[in-house]
């Protein structure tokens, strides 16, 4: 009787498809469209919610100097315009993202960058064309939409920012909708900036970032990853079948020993005949 060896050396991300999410919904009842891209479930909508996680409000701050003075979480509409929340979302200070409170809906959080490096380097480990897989080619970017092919189902959408100190304009000043869109990372970089990650509309990768913490930027939730990527794994004398953490059907094989690792972004696999 034939025995079939399965061996994995993997690191913290593996790939296998791309695929709808389960959705998830916040305190508030804001239904969001999630997409897996890798072993990593994303929103594919703006973050909406005007309250925590735990049901504490978030401040819709309108005054440019009430919102540069600010020390704790807040929100605005673009151009504190709340027509824009539907289609945008809500542009959050960097102060929400790291508030006890927790901003994104339970099980989900604000990504690191970590994860949003295996997010780009999934796409694409040269970050050539990362930024185009991620934008929608939606009429709501400015032309030229450079490479936006939105093949990642991300669906990043341009809703601009609110700037905490523009030289010449003033502070407060909103910029950017239709040929930007910003996203905070849960990372600081000093004690005044923290990183986020940016697309723009004349150009393909997905940039880094650096901006003040006073900022308003959009924010895109990631789930909760369980250890381990692998829940079901059948083995008999002669076929082999994979299923993912999410119970679909990754791959059968027949009297072989299959070999899967990860490396620099690409999925490797060898097959040896037993």
């Amino acid at each position: 009787m034939h025995k079939l060896l399965l061996i994995f050396s993997l690191f913290t991300n593996f790939l296998f498809s791309q695929n709808p999410g389960s959705g998830v919904t916040d305190i508030e009842g804001n239904y969001y469209a999630t997409v897996i891209i890798g072993s990593q479930e994303w929103m594919a909508e703006n973050l909406k919610t005007s309250k925590y996680s735990n049901g504490v409000n978030i401040p819709n701050i309108t005054d440019n100097i009430q919102w540069n003075d600010l020390i704790d979480g807040a929100y605005c509409f673009y151009n504190n315009d709340a027509s824009n929340n539907q289609t945008y979302g809500k542009l959050y200070n960097y102060y929400s993202v790291i508030s006890s409170n927790n901003l994104c809906p339970n099980g989900w959080h604000i990504s690191n960058i970590t994860e949003w490096d295996e997010l780009r380097n999934f796409l694409d480990p040269t970050d050539a064309t990362s930024g185009g897989q991620m934008k929608s080619n939606s009429s709501l970017w400015t032309s030229p939409n450079v490479g936006a092919t939105n093949s990642s189902g991300f669906s990043a959408i341009p809703g601009g920012f609110r700037n905490n100190s523009e030289p010449t304009s003033g502070i407060g000043v909103f910029s950017g909708k239709g040929t930007m869109a910003f996203f905070w990372t849960s990372e600081e970089a000093n004690l005044l900036s923290a990183y986020d990650r940016y697309l723009i509309n004349v150009d393909d990768p997905l940039f880094t970032s650096a901006d003040n913490k006073n900022d308003a930027l959009s924010i895109r939730c990631m789930k909760n990853q369980t250890t381990g990527l692998f829940e079901n794994i059948q083995l008999n004398d002669e076929i082999l079948q994979i299923t993912n953490i999410l119970g679909q059907s990754i791959e059968k094989v027949t009297n072989q020993i299959m070999i899967i690792y990860y490396k620099s972004g690409v999925v490797k696999k060898l097959y040896v005949t037993e």
